[in-house]
């Protein structure tokens, strides 16, 4: 099973570093199927025989938010406009990554970085 190929092809003592992505819009279409969560994920660490390390949330609501909003804005403009754009996506990030500072909360986030250890 996919599930414990990591731990198969992790020597003793390997460290496996996986991010996922939570909630987001849909990427690598048609090959969009799955949304893990924290629990989920140790789960799937457990059923290969593997010892978490560290579960961190990436990301809270309102960068979620944000990013949503760039992704939807400038997914409808032509890709010469992007470089014109750094600056205020920039600012956008900043701003929305500030508001997570302050109202954060790690279970609605954008993904999870996991580390484990077989």
């Amino acid at each position: 099973m996919a599930r414990t190929e990591i731990a198969r092809v992790l020597r003793s003592g390997g460290l496996a570093i996986v991010s996922t992505h939570q909630a987001f819009r849909l990427q690598e279409e048609p090959n969009d199927y799955f949304r893990y969560t924290r629990y989920g994920l140790m789960s799937m660490i457990a059923d290969a025989g593997m010892r978490l390390q560290a579960v961190e949330s990436h990301g809270g609501v309102s960068a979620k938010a944000g990013q949503a909003l760039i992704t939807s804005f400038t997914s409808r403009l032509p890709r010469q406009v992007y470089p014109m754009l750094r600056p205020a996506v920039l600012l956008w990030n900043l701003i929305f990554s500030a508001l997570d500072a302050v109202w954060g909360d790690d279970r609605d986030t954008m993904n999870y970085l996991i580390v484990a250890r077989k």
